[in-house]
Parts: C-alpha cells; sequence; structure tokens
C-alpha cells in the first residue's frame, strides 16, 4: 500500500514540484541580481528568500497530501479501502518528508551557487537549515491539510498554528534554557525547539486525519461478535438461497434458449441420416462454452460487478454459486439432448456399438466436451 501511495503521491504533485522549483530559481536569480548583499549584522532579502521559497515548497507539498482528497472528493473512496487512516497518513507523510526535505535541498544548492546566502554561515549549514526550513513548513502544512478542505486554506491554517505554537512553545523553553543558549553556535535548545515545533505539527495532523480509525476501533468489540457470529452462520451457508435465485432470474432466457435448442437438436438427432456419435462432442462443446461465457455476463454488460465491490459482498460465494447453476444449466441441456437416445430401445446408443463396447470410456465421451467448453467458455467470459 505504502507504494501505491508513493506513486500517487508522485503523479499528483510532480507537476506542482516542478513548478515550485522553477518558481523558486527566477526568484533567486532575480534577487541575486538586484538585491545587494547585507552588510554589518544584519540580514536582507537575499539571505530570507530561500528560507521562504522553502517554507512555501513545504507547505504546499504537506497541504496538498491531505487537503487534495477533500477538495476533490477521493478521500470517501480511500475510507473504502480496506486500509486504516493512520497507514494512508504514514504513506503520505513519508512522501512528504522526501519532497520537501529534496525541495528544500535544491532551492539551497541554487542559493550557494547563485550566492544568496548568508556568507557569515558555512555553505553546508546554511543549505542545512534551508532543509530544515521546508520540513518545519511541510509538518504545519499537513497540520492545515488534516482542518481544512483546500489546499489553499490548509496553508493559511497550518500557518497559524505552527505560529501559535511557536509562540507558547517558547515560554516553557526559555524558562528550561538560559537565553544565551539560543544564540551563538548550533546549540542543544534552538534543536530541541525546532525538533518539537515540528513533532507537534505531525502529531496533531495524524490525530486529526485518523480520528476515524479510533471511531472503528470502538466499534470493534461489537464488529468482532458480528464476525463471529457470521462465522458460526457459515456452516448454514446465508446467502445462498438469495444467490441461487439472482442466477436464476438472470440466466432465464440462457437456460430456455439451451433447454430448447437441446430439445430441437436431440430430437434431429434421431433422423436417418444424422450420425449423433460424432455429433455429440461438438454439441455438448456448443452448450457448455454458452453456459460458461454468460456466467457473469450480467455482472460485466450490466455494471453490477461495481455494486458488488462498493458493498463488499461475498465475491467468492457468487462466483461458487454461479458457476454450479451455470454448470447445471449446461448439464441440463446435455440431459435432454442424450434423453431421446434413451428412448430408442431397440437401437444402441449413438446407433453405434462403440459407445457398447467402451464401457470404461462412457462417462468420459459424455462429459469431455461439455466440461471442457463449459471452462474455458467461462475463462473467457472474463477476457
Amino acid at each position: 500500500m505504502i507504494a501505491a501511495i508513493l506513486w500517487k503521491e508522485g503523479r499528483e504533485q510532480r507537476t506542482i514540484i516542478a513548478a515550485v522549483l522553477a518558481f523558486g530559481f527566477l526568484v533567486l536569480f532575480a534577487t541575486a541580481e538586484f538585491a545587494d548583499p547585507s552588510t554589518g549584522s544584519g540580514t536582507g532579502p537575499r539571505e530570507i528568500m530561500p528560507l521562504a521559497l522553502a517554507y512555501l515548497a513545504g507547505s504546499v507539498c504537506g497541504a496538498m497530501l491531505l487537503a487534495d482528497e477533500k477538495e476533490n472528493g477521493t478521500l470517501e473512496f480511500l475510507d473504502t479501502m480496506p486500509c486504516r487512516r493512520s497507514g494512508l497518513w504514514l504513506g503520505k507523510a513519508g512522501f512528504g518528508i522526501v519532497a520537501a526535505g529534496g525541495q528544500g535541498l535544491a532551492l539551497g544548492s541554487m542559493a550557494i551557487a547563485l550566492g544568496c546566502y548568508e556568507q557569515r554561515i558555512p555553505p553546508a549549514s546554511y543549505v542545512a537549515g534551508v532543509i530544515i526550513a521546508g520540513l518545519l513548513a511541510f509538518s504545519w502544512g499537513m497540520f492545515g491539510g488534516a482542518i481544512a478542505r483546500t489546499s489553499l486554506g490548509a496553508v493559511f491554517q497550518g500557518s497559524v498554528g505552527m505560529s501559535v505554537t511557536a509562540i507558547a512553545l517558547s515560554v516553557p523553553l526559555v524558562l528550561a534554557f538560559s537565553p544565551r543558549e539560543f544564540r551563538g553556535p548550533p546549540a542543544m535548545a534552538p534543536m530541541i525547539y525546532v525538533t518539537l515545533l515540528g513533532f507537534f505539527g505531525l502529531l496533531g495532523s495524524i490525530l486529526l486525519f485518523a480520528r476515524t480509525d479510533r471511531y472503528r476501533q470502538a466499534a470493534a468489540p461489537a464488529a468482532r461478535r458480528k464476525a463471529r457470529a457470521t462465522k458460526r452462520e457459515w456452516r448454514r451457508l446465508p446467502g445462498v438461497g438469495a444467490l441461487i435465485w439472482l442466477s436464476a432470474r438472470q440466466s432465464v432466457w440462457i437456460t430456455a434458449g439451451c433447454f430448447s435448442a437441446a430439445a430441437v437438436v436431440g430430437a434431429a438427432m434421431l433422423l436417418p441420416e444424422m450420425m449423433p456419435l460424432f455429433m455429440w462432442p461438438g454439441l455438448t462443446l456448443t452448450f457448455g462454452v454458452v453456459a460458461g461465457v454468460t456466467t457473469f455476463t450480467e455482472e460485466q454488460g450490466g455494471g453490477v460487478a461495481k455494486f458488488w465491490a462498493e458493498r463488499r459482498l461475498p465475491l467468492g460465494r457468487l462466483w461458487a454459486t454461479k458457476v454450479v447453476f451455470h454448470f447445471a444449466i449446461a448439464s441440463g441441456a446435455g440431459l435432454i439432448l442424450f434423453l431421446p437416445q434413451l428412448a430408442l430401445a431397440d437401437t444402441p446408443i449413438f446407433r453405434s456399438g462403440l459407445f457398447q463396447e467402451l464401457p470404461k470410456e462412457r462417462g468420459r465421451f459424455l462429459w469431455l466436451g461439455l466440461v471442457y467448453g463449459f471452462v474455458f467458455g467461462h475463462l473467457m467470459g472474463f477476457a
């Protein structure tokens, strides 16, 4: 499932990622051309622009992962899949971390190449800061995506949530650490602050997005009791009667056609010029093919298969019931075809002594065409 989610998100966001990177390159190029480097201890647009672009890329990437499903109406479809929302979130978060980190790396590398970075910081450290800014924005973009119904609203709500959390989180950290530990070379206090800020964004996102799993888990005991009751009822094969009725109703015309044709051809085989021994394999093969091909005609041609899939109805039980029923149709047609031969008591069956001389081969001769025709007809019916 994770691989499918990564493929899906890659197809949906590859155009956005390419557009963001192209826009970032143009902005950084224009900034490098028209903005002067900062002097003294100040920080100018040349140094801030890569961080802002990484924040934009990360927040858009995180917001689209969850909000896009609501905006496009695909979240309900994903809920029908046999998976938990937490697993879906993990797959999306894995893609987002790679995508946001990769965009941050690309933007930081562009900034170093164009000279749009803080000259007092080593290039590798500056690129790492750009990546961290993108990942931080991504975490709160996912938080906004779990709340908002549109990607634009998710970016805004995620930014507001990050601002409020950043202010609230700074108070206990300032009390726990000395203000000096937040300045100077990389220290433990800033790393803890950034890590906790990103962690709270992701934690809020998964708690909000996966709350449906908690509702389902609360209903799990009743579902397990129902499953145990269903397992006990399996011995009585519940629903088979309804499936037989459905199969009979869908195959009324097939049954009538096969039985009528078998009666007419069976009577015609009594004519003196006919050779029943050579006609039987081809005729039973034909009845088997017709019955096999039409086993799931209604489900495929009429779109009924979608109903069974959407309602998660027992497809195995449906297949077994319909296969047995349609094979019974083919066998009934073969019996009707064979009855006129039995009616002629004075004449050998199929008017040939070969059928009587090989008693061990009678069953194979009678059923071979019927079984082979039904099996291959049923297989080709799915093509």
